[in-house]
């Protein structure tokens, strides 16, 4: 969470403005920033 917050620091954010949303609404940002890629083949794989 904190490198979404200096991400958005870094753009010019307040991070009063963080601080104000709604904890779920943080939460299903982060978890669309981490979202796995779909891989369809072995060779695919990290």
């Amino acid at each position: 969470m904190d490198k979404l917050i200096r991400e958005w620091t870094e753009q010019g954010k307040d991070v009063n403005e963080f601080l104000n949303m709604p904890f779920t609404f943080v939460l299903d940002i982060l978890e669309e920033k981490n979202k796995p890629k779909r891989v369809t083949s072995v060779l695919d794989l990290p």
